[in-house]
């Protein structure tokens, strides 16, 4: 191997780096407004909550996205599924593939955490409550993401808020749903990916339990 294509740098003839910009290349506090923006929220402790499934199975589904769009099953009662998922996957394609499933029932809560989302995640979403499949939905959103894509993200904040869902913009980088069915049959599905796809490789587990409505998301998520 030879490296006589390599050019000679002058380093007398650099500029000086400027330190400062090096430590925060961003400004992670933009000046967005609104009523669902609290930037000072946050946790009054640290939660947690330890719980013991009874199945745990695994898969690694890379090579067949397809199969996040329409799953073959749902966990059971009790059991935790654990999945590693192409950049293929977005975090929002499990609602309508569990909705595909549990037909005819529907979702009658959705609690969503996520950075961020995109026009097609909430153009769907919104589809979804103007056809009743899902009734009442919970938004944590990051407020950097308002800052930085206001276009996006009015394609559905404002929409949620004029018809009575919760909605919070704050200092938050959870990814997570929790689904509460017709049925009374709940989901929480913990992942490394956003509402909308980062074209990553991502971790998924989705885990299935009856609780009472109170315990249905444990951990003080709601």
């Amino acid at each position: 191997m030879t490296f006589d294509h390599l050019q000679t740098l002058a380093l007398d003839q650099l500029d000086a780096l400027d330190m400062a910009e090096l430590c925060q290349p961003w400004d992670d506090n933009p000046d967005v407004h609104g009523d669902e923006v609290d930037t000072a929220r946050s946790l009054d402790g640290d939660r947690g909550y330890f719980r013991t499934p009874t199945t745990k199975t695994f898969a690694d589904l890379r090579a067949r996205p397809e199969a996040v769009r329409h799953l073959e099953r749902l966990p059971a009662d009790g059991e935790s599924f654990h999945a590693i998922i192409s950049g293929r996957y977005a975090l929002w394609d499990l609602v309508p593939a569990i909705l595909e499933k549990i037909a005819p029932q529907t979702i009658t809560d959705l609690t969503i955490a996520t950075l961020s989302f995109s026009k097609s995640n909430a153009a769907e979403l919104l589809a979804y409550l103007d056809g009743k499949k899902i009734e009442s939905v919970g938004l944590l959103v990051s407020h950097y993401f308002k800052g930085t894509n206001p276009d996006i993200y009015a394609t559905l904040i404002p929409q949620l808020l004029e018809r009575g869902h919760k909605v919070l913009a704050y200092r938050n980088h959870a990814k997570l749903l929790l689904i509460r069915t017709s049925d009374g049959i709940c989901y929480t599905i913990e992942s490394s990916a956003n509402l909308r796809s980062a074209k990553n490789t991502v971790s998924v587990r989705r885990t299935t339990g009856r609780h009472p409505a109170d315990r249905c998301h444990p951990g003080g998520y709601r």
